[in-house]
């Protein structure tokens, strides 16, 4: 839905407090069905974000005054109404308007619209209060909410929260993130996929190792368990299609969680015994175990040391720099904005609903 809005029209006067008395945005009625126009003010917009500081000082199309009811004008194209309804309504002080509870849908769309416009600091304190309202499971599911809190995550610094939403997806992702087209996503598509890729390669790796160290010269058991253990193995590996040919990068469809879980269900019956001199049989020797292996003993601390290991994405690593850079290009950028263009927001997204 197209939105039109902007500050107070020229002829009405302003108050010189950077808190204008008694002032608040309302939405203004207009022909347009397909359009709403919000009447904003231009003083608490600059005070709030370094976008509009610039849009409406620094000689862009928007600090133009028009003539008519506004101003300024500025045109958000697919931005969502409640979520601009919310952030508008912190940013001019109307707080009794905002919820202490939203949904995490509305929250990543208000995400959207914070990180367009630069309201972070503004938005900061009821985010915290939103966030502390949504609900987190016991462990993430990889689907929409994840990408959604992700979203946020990436978008709010929620430096730990955007760690451990990583490592989720490095546990049960089977390929790249698809919901591209929302650029926090967008940028650490590339560097997720590739740690996915290289967690997926060295666990076959390891366990494949495995399987060779029971026909190497000295194998972790006796000759006939290794060759016992070896034959478990490589025909698991070959029932599950990661025997010859090994699974090859980038890996589609494999996930490590999926891998281990795979591999743990290989049929596995105990080793117990050495045919010996006197009596006995290969199972026992005079009534007892003389040895006892056990194949899923080997496999399981491959996979706990593997997943001990994984750490997600650093946030700093990623984001900070784009900060930095985004920042000098809103001192320096001196041509119209739209929302649909200025940094790559889509004009649509299947991630919302």
């Amino acid at each position: 839905m197209p939105l039109v809005f902007g500050g107070l029209p020229p002829t009405l006067p302003v108050s010189s407090s950077t808190q204008p008395k008694g002032y608040s945005w309302e939405f203004v009625p207009t022909p347009h069905e397909a359009e709403r126009k919000m009447r904003l003010s231009s003083q608490h917009l600059i005070l709030a974000s370094d976008y509009f500081k610039s849009a409406l000082t620094k000689g862009f199309a928007e600090s133009v005054p028009e003539s008519g009811e506004f101003a300024h004008v500025v045109r958000a194209e697919n931005m969502n109404l409640e979520a601009l309804r919310l952030v508008m309504s912190i940013v001019h002080g109307q707080t009794h308007q905002v919820p202490r509870k939203i949904s995490l849908d509305l929250l990543a769309k208000v995400a959207v619209v914070v990180d367009y416009y630069k309201f972070h600091k503004a938005v900061d304190f009821f985010f915290q209060v939103w966030a502390e309202q949504i609900e987190t499971p016991a462990e993430w599911q990889y689907g929409t909410g994840f990408l959604l809190r992700l979203l946020v995550s990436c978008i709010f610094q929620e430096k730990e929260m955007f760690q451990k939403l990583t490592k989720v997806y490095l546990l049960h992702s089977r390929g790249p993130i698809h919901h591209l087209d929302l650029p926090p996503l967008a940028l650490i598509r590339d560097p997720l996929e590739k740690a996915r890729q290289d967690l997926v390669a060295k666990t076959i790796g390891q366990v494949h190792a495995l399987l060779q160290s029971f026909y190497k010269h000295d194998p972790p058991c006796s000759y006939n368990c290794a060759a016992f253990q070896f034959g478990l193995l490589a025909k698991g590996l070959h029932t599950l299609g990661l025997y010859d040919p090994q699974p090859q990068a980038p890996f589609h469809g494999f996930s490590f969680d999926a891998f281990q879980a795979a591999v743990e269900k290989i049929h596995a019956p105990r080793y117990t015994g050495e045919p010996g001199p006197g009596p006995g049989s290969a199972l026992f020797d005079g009534g007892r175990h003389r040895q006892e292996c056990n194949l899923t003993n080997k496999i399981k601390p491959i996979f706990q040391r593997l997943r001990d290991g994984i750490q997600g994405l650093n946030w700093d690593a990623h984001f900070r720099e784009t900060v930095k850079r985004q920042a000098k290009k809103e001192e320096h950028v001196s041509a119209p904005i739209r929302a649909s263009s200025r940094t790559g927001y889509p004009t649509h997204t299947s991630l919302f609903r």
